[in-house]
């Protein structure tokens, strides 16, 4: 199939900008190039044109309440990828507002707690806040990269704290497994422009925070999912993620559903190329659905 030029394009800004850089730096010069991007936190501006946005503290961190003037009743809770060390940015924004005028949910957005100042049991503390103030109605979980992996560990923090399940989960190339011992992630990895394993094994040392990587509060692929009426997984094959994701759904589970395209870079549906529509909207009718 032909790329279209928007594809082309990515491919080429993300190749030439030298995305990866980070991924594949470790030590202090990780370290010094984190904390620096950790200042550049993304805000929900322009959805403030559209929509009412309402900002709100847990602690020392914030989560964005965004809501439609025409509401259903579903919340949808969005968990903004970054490797769990990088912030919220606009491209999660664009496609945060899409979710709204597709689906017309009310849109919690969680800045999360982020290493390497804080770890798992720090993310997951703070989501409990956040969620249950929306518990008692119809929620679902949407996250991509990092931030799907936390949403499907979230699932696993709320089974041990016998708390209310959400409806749905999303996972937009979700980053399943910290164990990093899939030997098809480094066949990936020569393709993938966006992520690389150098710097990711370092951050999960400060991510797990002494949690054996095998814990699904760690690492989701080994995690128990009954009980949830749904779950919605989109992957590509050009992305490092992918071997883990494709071998969690090789297990059927049977309220799974998995979606994965070819050679496409990591998250690909936040992108509006014409090779995500077919992603895009299985994601928006998977959240319509009741």
């Amino acid at each position: 199939m032909k790329k279209s030029m928007m594809l082309r394009a990515i491919e080429t800004v993300t190749k030439v900008a030298n995305v990866r850089k980070m991924w594949d730096t470790e030590g202090e010069a990780l370290r010094k190039s984190i904390l620096k991007k950790q200042q550049k936190v993304a805000l929900p501006t322009k959805l403030e044109k559209k929509y009412a946005v309402s900002k709100y503290e847990v602690g020392e961190h914030s989560f964005f309440e965004i809501t439609p003037a025409k509401k259903t009743s579903q919340t949808i809770i969005y968990l903004a990828g970054g490797g769990f060390v990088l912030p919220i940015t606009s491209l999660h924004y664009e496609f945060i507002a899409q979710i709204v005028e597709e689906t017309g949910a009310r849109l919690v957005v969680p800045n999360y707690p982020l290493a390497p100042h804080y770890h798992v049991d720090d993310v997951m503390a703070f989501l409990k806040e956040v969620y249950l103030k929306y518990a008692g109605g119809h929620v679902s979980l949407v996250g991509d990269s990092a931030g799907g992996a936390v949403a499907m560990s979230f699932v696993q923090f709320l089974k041990k704290e016998k708390l209310t399940l959400p409806q749905k989960v999303v996972g937009i190339s979700p980053f399943m497994n910290f164990c990093l011992d899939n030997p098809a992630i480094y066949e990936v990895e020569k393709r993938d422009n966006v992520v690389g394993t150098t710097a990711l094994r370092e951050i999960r040392s400060w991510y797990a925070n002494g949690r054996d990587y095998t814990d699904s509060l760690v690492s989701p692929f080994f995690g128990d999912y009954t009980g949830i009426s749904e779950i919605l997984l989109v992957s590509s094959t050009r992305d490092i993620t992918n071997p883990d994701t494709h071998l969690f759904a090789e297990k059927g589970l049977p309220n799974m559903t998995y979606y994965e395209a070819g050679e496409l870079p990591h998250i690909y549906p936040l992108f509006e190329i014409p090779e995500a529509a077919e992603a895009r909207e299985l994601i928006f009718s998977f959240l319509k659905r009741s």
